[in-house]
């Protein structure tokens, strides 16, 4: 309501504009409704487009189709423009080298991927999501050398840090599931997918590798 508020009686506010966004985005104060989350994002960058946190906001809406079509040029353009102006923006170094790694908006770069994903990480230990994404550069071999311990330690530092990331509870239940840079543990694996699906309960090859867990 205070940020609505403010986008009245000043138009031309744009941090306002952009927590208004978040809020329609996470249904903060609202029923959560990603188009207009896109708009309110579009006018803060229409305002003011050296922002490197409203860039980083409408490249993700960009890049995952969230409010609007999906647009990976203009996701990569926002990202790089966001590390551009902020060098120490965590969350932009994650999805600018998701960018590179999948060749979204860029041709794909892996050595680009894992570099932005180690800068990440050093500037906020406490991504998620970049730990995550490092440990499959290093489970896979993109953009380094193959490691099952490099990969299991960033998988599990990942799920440490946000017991809610399902796609690292996945990828580490499946290095104890194989053996993968620690030792075989199905109940370890079980438990850990177990609750990956019910974060993400349509998901089925988390059920598929739960099924395979009890045989």
């Amino acid at each position: 309501k205070c940020y609505k508020k403010v986008v009245e009686i000043d138009p031309n506010h744009s941090y306002a504009w952009n927590k208004l966004g978040c809020c329609h985005e996470n249904g903060k104060g609202t029923e959560k409704d990603a188009t207009e989350a896109f708009k309110c994002y579009k006018k803060a960058v229409e305002i003011d487009s050296s922002d490197s946190i409203i860039l980083y906001n409408i490249g993700d809406s960009y890049l995952h189709g969230k409010g609007t079509e999906k647009n990976a040029t203009e996701a990569f353009k926002c990202f790089k423009k966001s590390v551009e102006i902020d060098p120490n923006h965590s969350y932009a170094w994650t999805n600018l080298g998701y960018c590179h790694l999948h060749g979204e908006g860029t041709e794909k770069n892996a050595t680009e991927a894992f570099n932005c994903y180690k800068k990440s990480v050093e500037i906020d230990p406490n991504n998620s999501y970049a730990w995550n994404n490092l440990g499959y550069c290093h489970e896979t071999g993109n953009g380094t050398e193959k490691d099952a311990t490099e990969a299991f330690n960033c998988y599990k530092k990942a799920v440490e840090i946000d017991q809610n990331n399902s796609v690292a509870l996945n990828n580490l239940g499946w290095c104890y599931f194989k053996g993968k840079g620690t030792e075989v543990d199905k109940l370890k694996a079980k438990e850990l997918l177990s609750k990956a699906l019910e974060i993400t309960p349509n998901d089925e090859d988390i059920k598929s590798l739960l099924k395979e867990c009890d045989e």
